[in-house]
């Protein structure tokens, strides 16, 4: 990711001011730095750091600033896919989505202790958005402790209640739907293949990683991944970010509390209770790797949300939320392996290993662990029957 070659300086001024709250005359010694992140969203162009020194009369001040760049799926990318999924994935990868989202003033009335980053501006041309968003730092280092990891699903759960416990649903037509069975549908598309593939399944990497059994617990899966998607739309919908975990989560101290930020809003939109909590604890862990006990994490984490809806003045009981979180899991994770197909490649488990910033080993265990932790989930769902979705166990107020 390279940064931009010029930033305008007329543009640069106003979101000067808008960032320090006092006029600004000039700008000098501006820099642009790529913020390094790891991006599968093909609407990313990329994220910069711009530093600049503001001129207000005769002081100079130091202004930072986040510069956001969203494109259009590029149509040779998704042109190999086929028509109606290619169709449902410009939906959840629409790049304008953040720019509108921010423009709807929804980030402004987010409940006690979760925020999102000030905007200071947004440009727009075709196929085309630029964000210039606050420079918020991490406040807590690295790592995150259980207790804070259960502070964010509070202020999350905070966010989901409100609606779950009867605020409307916005109705614009940007916010994205049906984006969790739509995303893991994009990277499961050879998943059938795969699991046929000798190869694969009698390499060491994968034979060493992976109990014998996994693959046929994984063909029952895929066969029946469309009752846990029924099952996963059955559950009541709720606003979400839709991918709040650990990367796109910073903590910072305001006002004597400590609030969650949280940033790229991207696949933000309506979606089944269960969705938020359980991209926070699985990215968290198997994408982010942080090296936290799985259990613990989930634990923490749905003890938080729980107490953040019953804020917002919803209540589920314990054996519902943790049902509606290990189905949520399921349809979104238990079946991405598509990186498995790289081990016979080692030109691909090279750019596997370069596009992900972690040695290929570390991919397959991440995938090999949340593989021990999904499967008891997947036994404790089943069967999946409707009788397990009643209205009793969710109630508002």
């Amino acid at each position: 990711m390279t940064a931009p070659s010029d930033v305008d300086r007329d543009t640069l001024v106003h979101v000067a001011a808008s960032a320090s709250g006092r006029a600004v005359d000039d700008v000098s010694d501006t820099t642009v730095t790529p913020l390094g992140y790891v991006a599968n969203n093909p609407t990313s162009e990329g994220v910069y750091l711009v530093r600049t020194m503001a001129r207000s009369g005769n002081v100079k001040h130091p202004v930072a600033v986040v510069l956001k760049v969203c494109r259009a799926w590029p149509a040779a990318d998704r042109e190999p896919i086929a028509h109606e999924l290619r169709e449902r994935l410009l939906d959840v990868f629409r790049f304008e989505r953040e720019a509108e989202l921010y423009a709807s003033g929804i980030l402004e009335a987010l409940p006690p202790g979760l925020a999102a980053p000030a905007c200071f501006g947004i440009d727009r041309d075709e196929g085309r958005a630029a964000l210039w968003l606050e420079y918020v730092e991490e406040e807590r280092g690295d790592r995150w402790d259980l207790a804070r990891f259960a502070l964010a699903a509070r202020h999350l759960g905070r966010f989901n209640g409100e609606y779950l416990a009867g605020k409307p649903l916005p109705t614009y037509p940007w916010l994205s739907r049906d984006a969790v069975a739509t995303w893991s549908d994009s990277w499961i598309r050879r998943v059938p293949q795969l699991l046929e593939d000798e190869a694969v399944w009698s390499h060491p990497m994968v034979r060493g990683s992976f109990p014998a059994a996994s693959r046929e617990t994984f063909r029952r899966l895929l066969s029946s991944r469309e009752r846990w998607i029924a099952a996963m739309d059955r559950l009541p919908q709720t606003l979400s970010h839709l991918d709040a975990f650990r990367a796109n989560l910073l903590s910072r101290h305001r006002a004597g509390t400590t609030e969650t930020v949280a940033v790229d809003w991207s696949f933000f939109g309506i979606a089944a209770f269960g969705a938020e909590i359980a991209q926070l604890v699985m990215a968290t862990l198997f994408y982010h790797g942080e090296p936290l006990e799985p259990t613990e994490l989930a634990a923490a984490s749905l003890d938080g949300y729980a107490a953040g809806l019953a804020d917002a003045g919803y209540h589920v009981d314990q054996a519902a939320l943790e049902r509606a979180y290990a189905v949520n899991a399921i349809v979104r994770w238990a079946l991405l392996l598509h990186p498995l197909a790289a081990v016979t490649r080692p030109e691909e488990v090279a750019r596997r290993a370069a596009s992900q910033r972690r040695p290929f080993e570390e991919i397959i265990a991440l995938i090999a662990r949340r593989t021990r932790y999904l499967f008891p989930l997947v036994t404790a769902c089943e069967p999946l029957s409707v009788g397990r979705w009643t209205k009793s166990a969710h109630s508002p107020g």
